[in-house]
């Protein structure tokens, strides 16, 4: 039973740690392509997530 519960919150980092990720992507990508925004927008969304993902991570474990 103990097992299922680490596994529960690896899940639960993962997925905390991605959404950020994916949504920097995604929302880089919108502003590339329909607002004709600058160009490595996209990546310097994604290392936002990124930071945004270990810090919600950090917080999720530490609780």
């Amino acid at each position: 039973m103990r097992n299922l519960k680490y596994l529960a919150l690896l899940g639960q980092v993962g997925i905390v740690m991605i959404t950020p990720i994916l949504g920097g992507i995604l929302l880089g990508r919108y502003l590339v392509t329909q607002l004709d925004f600058w160009q490595p927008i996209p990546v310097v969304l994604a290392v936002l997530g990124v930071i945004v993902g270990f810090y919600n991570a950090f917080r999720l474990l530490m609780k």
